[in-house]
């Protein structure tokens, strides 16, 4: 697993100013030498490789002459909050920079994330968003975007079969062996993997982790805790069972809706229109976000896909809020437990789209996505 997979852009690395530092914070934190430097401030990386908890799930890092082109980064390695301890400061290349931190407990285990800053373009549509849903109000100075380096990919040869493997460090320790957490990826020979979640291919690893290739079925029998290899052996194809993915016709689902009445998946298809499942809850802010978007489907777009929504385990009276809130005219029902396990329905918001045949388009597709490629599909 020789490779470093280059995932799309994560998150926002958001600049705060010294001076908004809480005061519980800041009185514990010994400064490097800052003389030399301008534009000041402090970010947190998401990290949870670590024995201690200054930072909680993070490492603090300090950016000095943030507004030049080469700033310079100190980060608290050993999270202490102690920089005068910390390595040299980092510069800031033309196009990114790269900051590898090692996990505290085993340090032959560390985690890389790049930061690039945006150009002007990707500046102005991404602004509104961090003010609106990362920093809430708060102050800040400038943002980069970042990147988790944090799945090792392989190339796999079987007799007929040739794979690529990726093996993702989920939780962000270092470490590619958590059972439970980390996940197993595939993809083309020398090419692209599937999405690093469970909707969209991923395998969670645990004792007994199984995939599929083409032709043959394979166990995983070890990863090395640093990613850097993994050990796998061929196994029955019949006796493992395919993950439903992309491509794949779904089962016919029953599912009651609000109405009381029963029905499935397939007595939305057949004719010439698209279905797409929306599942959602009231506690899920992207789903209020996402809102606007699926009216516009529902009004403008009606004679292409058919919307319909599903909640899963809330009451009644929070989903007639929530429907009477945004006046939600197209058809809700109730997800069920089969539903959501076998369509890997965990995080929220999930949108699946399904072909007129029963075959699934894309796993999880935002309706700002299908606005933008429905006459392509």
């Amino acid at each position: 697993m020789n490779t470093i997979y280059d995932q799309p852009n994560r998150g926002f690395f958001v600049l705060y100013p010294i001076t908004e530092m809480e005061d519980s914070l800041r009185g514990r934190i010994t400064l490097p030498n800052l003389s030399e430097v301008s534009d000041t401030v402090f970010a947190q990386i998401y990290f949870t490789g670590k024995n201690q908890s200054a930072i909680e799930n993070g490492v603090l890092v300090l950016v000095g002459d943030y507004s030049s082109e080469s700033p310079l980064f100190w980060v608290d390695y050993n999270n202490n909050l102690d920089f005068s301890d910390a390595n040299e400061s980092l510069q800031f290349s033309e196009e990114f920079i790269d900051i590898s931190i090692p996990n505290i407990d085993e340090t032959h285990l560390s985690h890389t994330i790049r930061f690039h800053k945006p150009d002007s373009e990707q500046k102005d549509q991404t602004k509104q968003m961090i003010e609106q849903y990362i920093t809430k109000g708060k102050p800040y100075v400038d943002f980069y975007f970042d990147q988790r380096r944090n799945i090792r990919v392989g190339d796999f040869v079987y007799q007929q079969d040739s794979i690529r493997i990726g093996i993702i460090d989920h939780n962000v320790n270092g470490k590619y062996n958590d059972l439970d957490s980390d996940r197993i990826v595939i993809g083309e020979y020398d090419g692209e993997i599937n999405g690093t979640d469970e909707a969209s291919g991923a395998v969670v690893l645990d004792s007994t982790t199984y995939f599929h290739s083409t032709n043959y079925g394979f166990e995983i029998t070890e990863v090395a805790d640093n990613g850097t290899s993994i050990s796998v052996k061929p196994t029955l194809s019949g006796t493992t069972e395919r993950r439903i993915t992309e491509g794949q016709s779904v089962y016919d689902y029953t599912f009651e809706l609000l109405s009381g009445e029963k029905t499935s998946i397939y007595d939305f298809l057949g004719g010439e229109k698209m279905l797409y499942l929306n599942f959602w809850a009231n506690w899920c802010a992207g789903c209020h976000q996402e809102i606007d978007d699926l009216k516009r489907i529902h009004s403008d777009f009606s004679d292409k896909v058919i919307l319909v929504s599903l909640n899963y385990n809330e009451d009644s009276q929070r989903i007639e809020s929530f429907l009477n809130k945004y006046d939600v005219e197209w058809l809700n029902g109730y997800s069920t437990t089969e539903i959501n396990e076998e369509l890997f329905i965990q995080g929220l918001p999930r949108n699946i789209l399904i072909d007129p045949s029963g075959k699934i388009i894309e796993m999880n597709i935002h309706p700002s996505v299908l606005l933008n490629q429905i006459d392509q599909l």
